[in-house]
């Protein structure tokens, strides 16, 4: 029985990883809402066993985000890799530390962006707390826990696609502004 457990990665490749981390009174914030995004923030753990290179117990130094699963997957399965697919394959940064990519981009919609390089952050706050024109973009009118209301429904406007939307055009719609909590 052993040795069948010990079969099964040969084949099996494995992800795990967090959400984004949570502010316990740093930097004076509490929680992940609308506070900037520092690095505590979205600095997270990552392991991937991956059968092909057989490493473990390695570090990588190379900047990665989660939207190279998805590729570093169909890799793994040899599966085609779609032309929308924004992610890179992991699978020679898990066995040589290759580089992915210079930069990487985070933030809130409507709040701080920033972008790194893996060892700099430059952080960017909305202008005001208006942070106007902003706009929500969506083929599906609702928000995380509700549904668009008829007032955002009333001055719609139809964009053009992103290039990961198959020629769907979105809806546009003005976004509302959330003002920051603190404590």
């Amino acid at each position: 029985m052993a040795l069948l457990a010990f079969e099964m990665w040969d084949d099996t490749l494995l992800i795990v990883c967090t959400d984004h981390g949570f502010l316990l009174g740093e930097h004076d914030w509490w929680a992940k809402s609308v506070m900037p995004w520092y690095n505590k923030i979205i600095q997270t753990p990552l392991f991937i066993w991956d059968p092909r290179s057989k490493l473990n117990n390695q570090r990588r130094k190379s900047l990665v985000q989660t939207i190279d699963f998805a590729p570093t997957i169909l890799d793994f399965f040899q599966a085609e890799i779609p032309d929308t697919v924004q992610g890179k394959s992991l699978e020679e940064t898990i066995e040589q530390d290759a580089r992915v990519r210079e930069g990487g981009l985070f933030g809130i919609h409507g709040g701080h962006v920033n972008v790194t390089d893996g060892r700099f952050v430059y952080m960017r706050a909305p202008r005001d707390v208006g942070n106007s024109p902003l706009y929500e973009y969506t083929i599906m009118p609702t928000h995380m826990n509700t549904m668009f209301d008829p007032a955002e429904l009333q001055d719609l406007e139809l964009a053009e696609p992103f290039s990961f939307m198959k020629n769907v055009r979105p809806l546009k719609a003005q976004a509302r502004t959330r003002k920051p909590n603190r404590g």
